[in-house]
Protein backbone atom coordinates (compact mmCIF):
# COMPACT_ATOMS: atom_id res chain seq x y z
CA UNK A 1 0.00 0.00 0.00
CA UNK A 2 2.89 2.53 0.89
CA UNK A 3 4.18 2.17 -2.75
CA UNK A 4 0.77 2.46 -3.99
CA UNK A 5 0.28 5.19 -2.26
CA UNK A 6 3.53 6.64 -3.59
CA UNK A 7 2.36 6.11 -7.65
CA UNK A 8 -1.22 7.00 -8.05
CA UNK A 9 -0.06 10.80 -7.54
CA UNK A 10 2.52 10.00 -10.21
CA UNK A 11 0.32 8.39 -12.55
CA UNK A 12 -2.29 11.43 -11.72
CA UNK A 13 0.57 13.64 -12.44
CA UNK A 14 1.24 12.53 -15.78
CA UNK A 15 -1.75 12.19 -16.54
CA UNK A 16 -2.79 16.29 -15.93
CA UNK A 17 0.17 16.37 -18.18
CA UNK A 18 -1.08 14.95 -21.21
CA UNK A 19 -4.69 16.63 -20.51
CA UNK A 20 -3.35 20.12 -20.17
CA UNK A 21 -0.92 19.52 -23.44
CA UNK A 22 -3.46 18.04 -25.43
CA UNK A 23 -5.53 21.64 -23.90
CA UNK A 24 -2.83 23.81 -25.09
CA UNK A 25 -2.69 21.69 -28.85
CA UNK A 26 -6.76 22.29 -29.27
CA UNK A 27 -6.54 25.69 -28.34
CA UNK A 28 -9.01 24.97 -25.02
CA UNK A 29 -8.00 27.82 -22.04
CA UNK A 30 -7.66 25.17 -19.08
CA UNK A 31 -6.76 27.91 -17.13
CA UNK A 32 -9.48 30.19 -17.31
CA UNK A 33 -12.24 27.09 -17.09
CA UNK A 34 -9.68 26.29 -14.08
CA UNK A 35 -9.90 29.81 -12.68
CA UNK A 36 -5.48 28.93 -12.02
CA UNK A 37 -3.58 31.91 -12.77
CA UNK A 38 -0.06 31.30 -13.93
CA UNK A 39 1.76 31.48 -11.17
CA UNK A 40 -0.61 28.37 -9.32
CA UNK A 41 0.13 26.21 -12.71
CA UNK A 42 3.83 24.81 -13.11
CA UNK A 43 2.56 24.09 -16.94
CA UNK A 44 2.18 21.12 -18.64
CA UNK A 45 5.95 20.39 -19.59
CA UNK A 46 6.98 20.72 -15.96
CA UNK A 47 4.62 18.64 -14.73
CA UNK A 48 5.59 15.64 -17.24
CA UNK A 49 9.38 16.18 -16.00
CA UNK A 50 8.24 16.44 -12.55
CA UNK A 51 6.52 12.93 -13.14
CA UNK A 52 9.68 11.64 -15.22
CA UNK A 53 11.79 12.41 -11.80
CA UNK A 54 9.19 10.85 -9.75
CA UNK A 55 8.64 7.73 -11.40
CA UNK A 56 12.26 6.89 -11.87
CA UNK A 57 12.54 7.83 -8.04
CA UNK A 58 10.15 4.93 -7.48
CA UNK A 59 11.07 2.53 -9.78
CA UNK A 60 14.74 2.62 -8.45
CA UNK A 61 13.65 2.95 -4.76
CA UNK A 62 11.36 -0.59 -5.72
CA UNK A 63 13.92 -2.32 -6.80
CA UNK A 64 16.18 -2.06 -3.57
CA UNK A 65 12.95 -3.20 -1.78
CA UNK A 66 12.51 -5.85 -4.02
CA UNK A 67 16.07 -6.64 -3.61
CA UNK A 68 16.23 -6.45 0.16
CA UNK A 69 12.70 -7.99 0.94
CA UNK A 70 13.01 -10.90 -2.02
CA UNK A 71 17.34 -11.58 -1.88
CA UNK A 72 18.09 -10.40 1.28
CA UNK A 73 20.67 -8.03 0.00
CA UNK A 74 20.78 -4.58 1.26
CA UNK A 75 22.46 -2.77 -1.67
CA UNK A 76 22.59 1.01 -0.05
CA UNK A 77 23.76 -0.43 3.19
CA UNK A 78 25.12 -4.17 3.23
CA UNK A 79 24.75 -6.00 6.34
CA UNK A 80 22.41 -3.79 8.45
CA UNK A 81 19.42 -4.38 10.18
CA UNK A 82 17.75 -1.76 9.15
CA UNK A 83 13.73 -2.81 8.00
CA UNK A 84 13.02 -2.52 4.39
CA UNK A 85 10.31 -0.47 5.47
CA UNK A 86 12.81 2.87 5.59
CA UNK A 87 12.38 2.60 1.53
CA UNK A 88 8.99 3.58 1.12
CA UNK A 89 8.69 5.52 3.95
CA UNK A 90 11.70 7.65 2.25
CA UNK A 91 9.51 7.44 -0.87
CA UNK A 92 6.87 8.74 0.34
CA UNK A 93 8.89 11.46 2.26
CA UNK A 94 10.12 12.36 -1.34
CA UNK A 95 7.21 12.52 -3.36
CA UNK A 96 5.52 14.95 -0.88
CA UNK A 97 8.26 17.07 -0.86
CA UNK A 98 8.58 17.49 -5.03
CA UNK A 99 5.05 17.71 -5.30
CA UNK A 100 5.13 20.59 -2.93
CA UNK A 101 7.83 22.52 -3.84
CA UNK A 102 8.19 21.80 -7.32
CA UNK A 103 11.06 21.98 -9.41
CA UNK A 104 9.34 24.67 -11.20
CA UNK A 105 8.93 27.04 -8.94
CA UNK A 106 12.59 27.14 -7.60
CA UNK A 107 13.88 27.43 -10.87
CA UNK A 108 11.55 30.47 -11.91
CA UNK A 109 12.16 32.10 -8.81
CA UNK A 110 15.94 31.07 -8.90
CA UNK A 111 16.34 33.14 -12.25
CA UNK A 112 14.22 36.05 -11.10
CA UNK A 113 16.16 36.27 -7.82
CA UNK A 114 19.22 36.50 -9.88
CA UNK A 115 18.25 38.91 -12.31
CA UNK A 116 16.93 41.21 -9.70
CA UNK A 117 18.97 40.67 -7.02
CA UNK A 118 22.01 40.71 -8.92
CA UNK A 119 23.76 43.70 -7.29
CA UNK A 120 22.30 43.70 -3.60
CA UNK A 121 22.78 41.38 -1.11
CA UNK A 122 20.86 42.45 2.01
CA UNK A 123 19.17 40.39 4.28
CA UNK A 124 15.90 41.55 3.03
CA UNK A 125 16.99 40.89 -0.39
CA UNK A 126 17.20 37.30 0.62
CA UNK A 127 14.43 36.74 2.66
CA UNK A 128 12.74 37.53 -0.47
CA UNK A 129 14.43 35.16 -2.19
CA UNK A 130 13.53 32.55 0.35
CA UNK A 131 10.01 33.19 0.01
CA UNK A 132 9.94 33.16 -3.52
CA UNK A 133 11.33 29.60 -3.94
CA UNK A 134 9.04 28.32 -1.46
CA UNK A 135 6.27 29.91 -3.08
CA UNK A 136 2.82 29.47 -1.10
CA UNK A 137 0.74 30.11 -4.32
CA UNK A 138 2.14 27.58 -6.78
CA UNK A 139 -0.99 25.71 -4.64
CA UNK A 140 -3.12 28.20 -3.28
CA UNK A 141 -5.76 27.35 -5.88
CA UNK A 142 -5.71 23.36 -4.91
CA UNK A 143 -5.50 24.41 -0.83
CA UNK A 144 -8.45 26.63 -1.47
CA UNK A 145 -10.70 24.04 -3.44
CA UNK A 146 -9.91 21.88 -0.57
CA UNK A 147 -11.20 24.22 1.96
CA UNK A 148 -14.06 24.90 0.10
CA UNK A 149 -15.27 20.80 0.33
CA UNK A 150 -14.48 20.91 3.68
CA UNK A 151 -17.04 23.81 4.37
CA UNK A 152 -19.77 22.82 1.94
CA UNK A 153 -22.30 23.63 1.43
CA UNK A 154 -22.47 26.34 4.00
CA UNK A 155 -19.17 28.18 2.79
CA UNK A 156 -18.65 29.87 -0.48
CA UNK A 157 -20.56 28.90 -3.75
CA UNK A 158 -19.23 26.16 -5.53
CA UNK A 159 -16.85 26.59 -8.89
CA UNK A 160 -16.20 23.63 -11.81
CA UNK A 161 -12.20 23.62 -9.73
CA UNK A 162 -13.86 23.00 -6.49
CA UNK A 163 -16.34 20.22 -8.46
CA UNK A 164 -12.82 18.62 -9.98
CA UNK A 165 -10.87 18.39 -7.37
CA UNK A 166 -14.09 16.46 -5.02
CA UNK A 167 -14.26 14.01 -8.13
CA UNK A 168 -10.82 13.42 -7.89
CA UNK A 169 -11.04 12.72 -4.51
CA UNK A 170 -13.57 10.61 -5.01
CA UNK A 171 -11.49 8.17 -7.65
CA UNK A 172 -8.48 8.42 -5.38
CA UNK A 173 -10.96 6.52 -2.85
CA UNK A 174 -8.41 3.36 -2.30
CA UNK A 175 -5.36 6.04 -2.31
CA UNK A 176 -6.97 7.43 0.87
CA UNK A 177 -7.45 4.18 1.91
CA UNK A 178 -3.88 3.27 1.47
CA UNK A 179 -2.62 6.48 3.34
CA UNK A 180 -4.65 5.40 6.41
CA UNK A 181 -3.04 1.89 6.16
CA UNK A 182 0.29 2.80 5.67
CA UNK A 183 -0.26 5.77 8.91
CA UNK A 184 -1.23 2.74 10.71
CA UNK A 185 1.89 0.64 9.84
CA UNK A 186 4.82 3.58 10.97
CA UNK A 187 3.17 4.74 13.67
CA UNK A 188 2.82 1.54 15.77
CA UNK A 189 6.29 0.49 15.02
CA UNK A 190 5.32 -2.66 13.09
CA UNK A 191 7.74 -1.43 10.13
CA UNK A 192 11.19 -1.53 12.29
CA UNK A 193 10.64 -5.34 12.14
CA UNK A 194 12.40 -7.33 9.71
CA UNK A 195 9.07 -9.49 9.09
CA UNK A 196 6.46 -6.87 9.74
CA UNK A 197 2.50 -7.71 8.64
CA UNK A 198 0.03 -5.19 6.97
CA UNK A 199 -3.70 -5.55 8.81
CA UNK A 200 -5.65 -3.98 5.51
CA UNK A 201 -8.40 -4.12 7.60
CA UNK A 202 -9.02 -0.82 9.11
CA UNK A 203 -12.28 -1.51 11.21
CA UNK A 204 -14.70 1.57 11.15
CA UNK A 205 -12.16 3.82 9.64
CA UNK A 206 -11.98 2.67 6.12
CA UNK A 207 -15.72 2.91 5.56
CA UNK A 208 -15.44 6.52 6.68
CA UNK A 209 -12.55 7.65 4.86
CA UNK A 210 -14.61 6.06 1.83
CA UNK A 211 -17.55 7.31 2.48
CA UNK A 212 -16.34 10.96 2.82
CA UNK A 213 -15.27 11.95 -0.83
CA UNK A 214 -18.82 11.41 -1.77
CA UNK A 215 -20.77 13.19 1.14
CA UNK A 216 -18.34 16.18 -0.27
CA UNK A 217 -19.47 15.76 -3.84
CA UNK A 218 -23.25 15.15 -2.03
CA UNK A 219 -23.16 18.34 0.11
CA UNK A 220 -21.51 20.48 -2.90
CA UNK A 221 -24.96 18.86 -5.37
CA UNK A 222 -27.00 20.75 -2.61
CA UNK A 223 -25.13 24.32 -2.39
CA UNK A 224 -25.45 24.66 -6.42
CA UNK A 225 -28.94 23.57 -6.07
CA UNK A 226 -29.79 25.75 -3.73
CA UNK A 227 -27.91 28.81 -5.70
CA UNK A 228 -29.39 27.54 -9.17
CA UNK A 229 -32.12 29.64 -10.45
CA UNK A 230 -35.78 28.62 -9.27
CA UNK A 231 -37.45 25.88 -12.07
CA UNK A 232 -34.47 26.29 -13.69
CA UNK A 233 -33.38 22.86 -15.57
CA UNK A 234 -29.52 23.37 -13.97
CA UNK A 235 -31.58 22.20 -10.72
CA UNK A 236 -32.87 19.56 -11.75
CA UNK A 237 -29.70 18.61 -13.29
CA UNK A 238 -27.92 18.93 -9.53
CA UNK A 239 -30.82 17.01 -7.57
CA UNK A 240 -29.97 14.26 -10.14
CA UNK A 241 -26.69 14.14 -10.07
CA UNK A 242 -26.81 14.26 -5.70
CA UNK A 243 -28.69 10.44 -6.23
CA UNK A 244 -25.77 9.13 -7.99
CA UNK A 245 -23.42 10.05 -4.36
CA UNK A 246 -26.25 8.79 -2.72
CA UNK A 247 -26.33 5.77 -4.22
CA UNK A 248 -22.87 4.89 -3.93
CA UNK A 249 -22.96 6.14 -0.32
CA UNK A 250 -25.71 3.85 0.59
CA UNK A 251 -23.49 1.00 -1.35
CA UNK A 252 -20.41 1.65 1.20
CA UNK A 253 -23.20 1.79 4.27
CA UNK A 254 -24.40 -1.67 2.88
CA UNK A 255 -20.79 -3.03 3.03
CA UNK A 256 -19.65 -1.37 5.81
CA UNK A 257 -22.65 -2.64 8.46
CA UNK A 258 -22.91 -6.21 6.47
CA UNK A 259 -19.58 -6.71 5.93
CA UNK A 260 -20.54 -8.07 2.75
CA UNK A 261 -17.24 -7.38 0.93
CA UNK A 262 -15.10 -10.42 2.68
CA UNK A 263 -17.49 -12.59 4.73
CA UNK A 264 -19.71 -13.78 1.91
CA UNK A 265 -20.78 -17.69 3.36
CA UNK A 266 -23.17 -19.96 1.60
CA UNK A 267 -25.56 -18.96 -0.98
CA UNK A 268 -25.17 -15.19 -1.94
CA UNK A 269 -28.44 -14.46 -2.67
CA UNK A 270 -30.24 -16.03 0.31
CA UNK A 271 -29.03 -12.54 2.17
CA UNK A 272 -31.49 -9.78 1.05
CA UNK A 273 -28.88 -7.10 3.00
CA UNK A 274 -26.19 -8.74 0.19
CA UNK A 275 -28.88 -8.24 -2.93
CA UNK A 276 -29.35 -4.67 -1.55
CA UNK A 277 -25.86 -4.26 -1.87
CA UNK A 278 -24.74 -5.68 -5.09
CA UNK A 279 -27.86 -4.00 -6.34
CA UNK A 280 -26.65 -0.78 -5.07
CA UNK A 281 -23.37 -1.20 -6.51
CA UNK A 282 -24.85 -2.38 -10.01
CA UNK A 283 -26.86 1.05 -10.07
CA UNK A 284 -24.20 2.79 -8.70
CA UNK A 285 -21.80 1.95 -11.35
CA UNK A 286 -24.88 2.02 -14.33
CA UNK A 287 -25.93 5.57 -12.73
CA UNK A 288 -22.10 6.74 -13.01
CA UNK A 289 -21.46 5.94 -16.54
CA UNK A 290 -24.92 7.59 -17.69
CA UNK A 291 -23.97 10.65 -16.38
CA UNK A 292 -20.43 10.59 -17.76
CA UNK A 293 -21.87 9.88 -21.21
CA UNK A 294 -24.68 12.18 -21.40
CA UNK A 295 -23.93 14.81 -19.12
CA UNK A 296 -19.80 15.15 -18.24
CA UNK A 297 -19.30 13.84 -22.32
CA UNK A 298 -22.38 15.22 -23.91
CA UNK A 299 -21.98 11.95 -26.69
CA UNK A 300 -25.47 10.83 -25.73
CA UNK A 301 -28.41 13.73 -26.56
CA UNK A 302 -32.08 13.35 -24.05
CA UNK A 303 -34.58 15.33 -25.51
CA UNK A 304 -38.43 14.58 -25.22
CA UNK A 305 -40.80 12.86 -27.68
CA UNK A 306 -43.63 14.47 -28.95
CA UNK A 307 -45.64 11.41 -28.93
CA UNK A 308 -44.92 8.54 -26.44
CA UNK A 309 -45.73 4.80 -27.44
CA UNK A 310 -46.35 1.85 -25.20
CA UNK A 311 -42.76 0.45 -25.08
CA UNK A 312 -41.42 3.38 -24.75
CA UNK A 313 -43.70 5.35 -22.44
CA UNK A 314 -41.30 7.98 -20.78
CA UNK A 315 -41.31 10.78 -23.85
CA UNK A 316 -37.48 10.41 -23.85
CA UNK A 317 -35.54 10.30 -27.18
CA UNK A 318 -32.09 9.33 -27.17
CA UNK A 319 -29.81 9.85 -29.89
CA UNK A 320 -26.00 9.99 -31.01
CA UNK A 321 -25.09 13.54 -31.22
CA UNK A 322 -22.96 14.45 -34.10
CA UNK A 323 -19.00 15.35 -34.37
CA UNK A 324 -19.61 18.42 -35.67
CA UNK A 325 -19.08 20.06 -31.96
CA UNK A 326 -16.30 17.76 -30.64
CA UNK A 327 -12.58 18.05 -30.01
CA UNK A 328 -11.59 14.91 -31.76
CA UNK A 329 -12.48 13.75 -35.04
CA UNK A 330 -12.08 10.08 -35.10
CA UNK A 331 -15.61 8.75 -33.90
CA UNK A 332 -13.47 5.28 -32.62
CA UNK A 333 -11.58 7.75 -29.63
CA UNK A 334 -15.13 8.16 -28.60
CA UNK A 335 -15.96 4.56 -29.00
CA UNK A 336 -13.61 3.76 -26.96
CA UNK A 337 -13.49 5.82 -24.03
CA UNK A 338 -16.91 4.74 -23.89
CA UNK A 339 -16.30 1.18 -23.71
CA UNK A 340 -13.39 1.44 -21.41
CA UNK A 341 -15.51 3.81 -19.47
CA UNK A 342 -17.70 1.39 -18.86
CA UNK A 343 -15.35 -1.27 -17.67
CA UNK A 344 -13.47 1.07 -15.78
CA UNK A 345 -17.07 1.84 -13.75
CA UNK A 346 -17.77 -1.54 -13.16
CA UNK A 347 -14.07 -1.69 -11.88
CA UNK A 348 -14.49 1.22 -9.92
CA UNK A 349 -17.08 -0.20 -7.74
CA UNK A 350 -14.99 -2.40 -6.13
CA UNK A 351 -12.51 -0.39 -4.75
CA UNK A 352 -15.58 1.46 -2.75
CA UNK A 353 -16.47 -1.41 -1.17
CA UNK A 354 -14.59 -1.84 2.53
CA UNK A 355 -12.91 -4.54 3.90
CA UNK A 356 -12.85 -5.72 0.52
CA UNK A 357 -9.50 -8.13 1.08
CA UNK A 358 -10.33 -11.64 0.58
CA UNK A 359 -11.95 -11.79 -3.01
CA UNK A 360 -13.97 -9.62 -5.16
CA UNK A 361 -17.59 -10.39 -4.48
CA UNK A 362 -18.56 -13.84 -5.23
CA UNK A 363 -17.12 -14.21 -8.33
CA UNK A 364 -13.67 -15.04 -7.46
CA UNK A 365 -12.05 -15.54 -4.23
CA UNK A 366 -8.67 -15.28 -5.52
CA UNK A 367 -8.84 -11.97 -7.00
CA UNK A 368 -8.92 -9.51 -4.92
CA UNK A 369 -9.27 -5.70 -5.11
CA UNK A 370 -6.03 -4.86 -5.94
Amino acid sequence: PAFRLAAIPIVWVWCWAGVTRACGAHYINYRFIMEVSLEEEAGWHWNAAIAAVLTAGWLGVFALFTACVRFGVDPLVPGSDLSPAYYPLGLLVFVILVLSFPPSTIFAAGRTAVANNSQTHTLDSKVRVVARIFNPRARASLLRSIAHMAVAPFGPPIRFRDNLVADVACSMVRCLVDGVTTARFFFSGEYEKRKPSLAEDLGATSPVITAIPYWIRLQQCVRRFYDAKQGSRERIEHVVNAGKYTVSLISIGLASVGRYGSDIDGSFWSDPGRVAWISCLFIGAVYSYAWDVVMDWGLVEVTKRESTTWWFPFGLKVRWKTTRDRVFRSTWFYAWAMGSNLVGRFAWAVTITPHMNRGVFFINDRLTNE
